[in-house]
C-alpha cells in the first residue's frame, strides 16, 4: 500500500521535508541571536547614557584603535579648544523633527594635546541646492570643556577620502576620524570616532541642534520570527503526512469523505416536461 513511498517523486519529497526541517530550526536560532544582541545592545546603551560622565582620556582608546561597541553613547568630557579651520560638514544628517541637513563636525584640540572630532549639532541644508554650504554658527573661542557622547567612525578601511570625491569642499558623507583628518590636511592624527556634543562650559549660546539619542533596537520582531519559524517545522511533518495519506486513498481508489454541508456533485433531474 504504501510502496509509492519509494518512487522517484516521493524519495525527492522525503529529502525536501528532511532537509526543510533542520533549515527553518537554523533560521528560528539564527532570529533568536538577533534578539539576544539587541537585547544586550539595547541594554549597553541604557547603561551608558545613565553613566555619569568621564574624562574622555579614560574612555577613549588611542589612535589607531576602533571604539568598541560597550563605549557608544558613553558620555565623556573633555577641556580643550575648537580648531574651526578644519571644521567640515556632514551631509544627509536628519534633524530630530525628520527635516535633512548637515552635522557641523569640529576638531577639538585637548589640553593632552589630542585632536577629537566634535558633532557640534544639527544645520538646515539650504533651499537654493542641496549641494550648497549652509550658514553655520561660529565654534565657540577659547579654552573650554566640551561634553558629549562617543559614536564609532562610520564606512568601512577600504571606503577613505575616496568616498567623498565630487563633494563640494568640506563637505563629506561619513565622519571618520582618520579619514577626516587626511582629507582636511588636518596635520595631526586623531582619537577615533567623534563626541556629539550635549554642552559646554561655560556655556556657549549656539543655534545648532542637538541630535536626540535614538530608540533602542526593536527586540520584538525577532522573538516573532523566532516562534515563526519553529511552528513551520511542526508544519512540514503535518503537510506531509497529509500529502502521503491523499495519495494512498487515491491509489486505493477511494474518494476522500465530503464536508458535512458540500453539495452534492451529481446532476439533479430536471422538473421540466
Amino acid at each position: 500500500m504504501y510502496r509509492f513511498l519509494l518512487t522517484r517523486r516521493w524519495i525527492g519529497i522525503h529529502l525536501f521535508c528532511l532537509a526543510l526541517m533542520p533549515l527553518m530550526i537554523w533560521l528560528g536560532f539564527w532570529q533568536w541571536h538577533r534578539y539576544e544582541h539587541a537585547h544586550h545592545s539595547n541594554q549597553m546603551q541604557s547603561r551608558n547614557l545613565a553613566a555619569k560622565p568621564i574624562d574622555y582620556a579614560s574612555a577613549v582608546p588611542g589612535r589607531g584603535h576602533r571604539i568598541g561597541q560597550d563605549l557608544w553613547w558613553r558620555t565623556v568630557t573633555a577641556r580643550g579648544h575648537f580648531d574651526e579651520t578644519h571644521e567640515v560638514l556632514a551631509r544627509r544628517r536628519m534633524s530630530n523633527e525628520g527635516a535633512v541637513g548637515f552635522y557641523v563636525v569640529t576638531p577639538f584640540v585637548t589640553t593632552r594635546g589630542d585632536v577629537l572630532w566634535v558633532n557640534r549639532g544639527w544645520v538646515e541644508q539650504p533651499d537654493t541646492s542641496p549641494t550648497a554650504d549652509p550658514k553655520v554658527p561660529a565654534a565657540p573661542t577659547g579654552t573650554l570643556t566640551v561634553t558629549g557622547r562617543l559614536r564609532p567612525d562610520e564606512g568601512g578601511a577600504k571606503r577613505g577620502v575616496g568616498a567623498q570625491i565630487g563633494l563640494p569642499d568640506k563637505q563629506v558623507l561619513e565622519v571618520n576620524a582618520e579619514h577626516l583628518a587626511k582629507s582636511t590636511g588636518l596635520g595631526a592624527q586623531p582619537l577615533p570616532g567623534r563626541m556629539d556634543l550635549t554642552s559646554t562650559t561655560p556655556k556657549a549660546s549656539s543655534s545648532l541642534e542637538i541630535p536626540e539619542v535614538p530608540g533602542g533596537a526593536d527586540t520584538g520582531l525577532h522573538v516573532a520570527y523566532t516562534v515563526n519559524w519553529w511552528v513551520f517545522v511542526l508544519g512540514v511533518p503535518v503537510a506531509w503526512w497529509k500529502l502521503m495519506t491523499r495519495e494512498r486513498d487515491e491509489r486505493a481508489g477511494r474518494r476522500p469523505k465530503k464536508e458535512k454541508n458540500e453539495p452534492d456533485s451529481k446532476p439533479q433531474p430536471s422538473m421540466a416536461g
